[in-house]
């Protein structure tokens, strides 16, 4: 394990905050790297990647940040700034993800 300089996790994280998180990552990853995301006019058959794919691109130009009200936009900011920085393979959120993409985690400069 590493220091990590990741954005804390909740204290008590209950199974289902654990899974939301998860599933928040995953589908933010999975839009990141979709075909639709380059190029609208394709289709995507998973679930919510079309709204992911909307919430990266205006992540990219939020001036709110952490006040934002758009949906998913702060979420998505707190969810990705936790991933970008922990290398903990322990993690409840990220953990799985990192040790089944070791050498080939998207590196920070890439997502918004």
């Amino acid at each position: 394990m590493s220091v990590s300089t990741a954005v804390p996790l909740p204290s008590r994280m209950d199974p289902e905050q654990k899974r939301l998180c998860q599933q928040h990552l995953v589908l933010i990853l999975h839009a990141y790297n979709c075909h639709r995301y380059r190029d609208p006019s394709k289709q995507c058959p998973l679930h919510h990647c079309q709204t992911m794919a909307e919430v990266i691109t205006h992540m990219k130009t939020c001036p709110e940040g952490r006040f934002c009200p758009e949906p998913h936009c702060v979420s998505s900011r707190w969810v990705l700034s936790h991933y970008k920085n922990c290398h903990s393979l322990d993690c409840p959120v990220c953990g799985l993800w990192i040790s089944k993409q070791i050498g080939h985690k998207i590196q920070p400069h890439q997502i918004p």
